[in-house]
């Protein structure tokens, strides 16, 4: 059987660090939505934007897919080996350096060669 990618080694503490700071995340966004949805005109901001995945293994850049994913008002719509292609909901969901820090901490919870 062939290994495609870096094999991917966790670090549990920052992976149990990047946990909490995405239930954070979730919350927050999930407030946002829940503004825009209830609000009588609400103010959509819509579009698709790059977010860079630079993390090293294959599994690292699924779990940061699916954090984007798992974030209301964002869905990952389309992977390319070095970026994902995103659907923000408002201009707070297509905040880059949101998704930039995001990206960060997920390639801390990798460990080995980079």
């Amino acid at each position: 059987m062939e290994t495609r990618g870096i094999p991917f080694v966790m670090r549990t503490s920052e992976f149990a660090k990047y946990v909490f700071f995405l239930i954070v995340e979730i919350g927050k966004s999930d407030w946002t939505v829940t503004k825009v949805i209830l609000s009588k005109n609400p103010e959509l901001q819509q579009r698709l934007i790059h977010v860079p995945a630079n993390q090293c293994s294959d599994f690292s850049k699924t779990v940061f897919a699916n954090s984007i994913t798992i974030t209301p008002g964002t869905v990952t719509v389309e992977t390319e080996p070095d970026y994902f292609i995103v659907h923000a909901l408002t201009d707070e969901a297509a905040d880059q350096e949101a998704l930039a820090q995001m990206s960060k901490r997920v390639s801390n919870t990798e460990r080995g060669e980079k």
